[in-house]
């Protein structure tokens, strides 16, 4: 075998553990990058639970609310106007009381949704946007460091 021939068959051993060390030491620290993860995920999730928690509770006192609050004006309007000239202004009144609540309810439903849309992305997406842009820096380094054939 020509001198050549085996400096060349070393340099490459040399450069596959060089390679293999350094795809065992990238192997572990993806593993602990996908352990971060999946707790931002988990997160992540339990913070939409509680926005969506509050959004289906408010939603619920909005629907028993406005339901009640028809039961009660129906009734007050039987009763209140029965036999009198009044009973166009109790009507009004009546309409407007639950107009009234019926648009608080829904600017609390969409209170609610503006401020889970304020918070932004999550915290899983920003931090894989800190990731890619950490990766990208790395590669890029890694190529200029690496020997030209």
């Amino acid at each position: 075998m020509p001198a050549s021939r085996s400096a060349s068959s070393l340099v490459d051993d040399e450069l596959s553990d060089a390679l293999i060390g350094r795809l065992a030491s990238a192997a572990g620290i993806l593993l602990r990058h996908a352990g971060a993860y999946s707790v931002l995920i988990r997160s992540d999730l339990d913070a939409a639970r509680l926005v969506l928690r509050r959004r289906v509770t408010a939603l619920l006192v909005l629907c028993v609310s406005l339901l009640l609050a028809l039961q009660v004006a129906c009734g007050a309007l039987l009763g209140a106007t029965w036999n009198t000239p009044a009973r166009l202004w109790v009507v009004g009144g009546l309409l407007a009381v639950l107009l009234l609540c019926a648009v608080w309810g829904w600017w609390r439903l969409q209170a609610l949704g503006a401020a889970n849309e304020r918070a932004g992305s999550s915290h899983t997406a920003r931090e894989w946007s800190k990731d890619r842009a950490l990766l990208g820096e790395l590669i890029a380094r890694l190529r200029s460091e690496a020997p030209t054939p």
